[in-house]
């Protein structure tokens, strides 16, 4: 697969998007830039067919970002997957981001 890049924290290939979420960056916050840069809209704007739909309306972006917060001295793993947008997302514990094409 041929791999590109179209944002500084992520990188794509013919069907997938990849989003690393940067050190503070909350997951949600991640899952909207990822979903904006693969399907090329706005995260908010003032043209409603260009901008993305909320997040809160698919998943509550406060539980996803406390859902892998560590708790103990065990760090979380595991992954979230859900529909946005039009797109099939997972969000992984280390901060990857996957996007596709529902």
């Amino acid at each position: 697969m041929t791999s590109t890049s179209n944002a500084s924290d992520g990188w794509q290939t013919e069907d997938t998007y990849y989003y690393r979420a940067s050190g503070g960056e909350p997951l949600s916050e991640a899952v909207v830039a990822a979903v904006a840069a693969f399907s090329d809209r706005s995260s908010v704007g003032s043209d409603a067919d260009e901008a993305l739909e909320p997040l809160y309306g698919t998943i509550d972006p406060d539980a996803l970002d406390v859902i892998f917060r560590d708790t103990t001295d065990e760090p979380r793993s595991g992954t979230v997957e859900f529909a946005y947008s039009g797109h099939d997302v997972t969000v992984r514990s280390d901060g990857l981001v996957t996007v596709t094409e529902q």
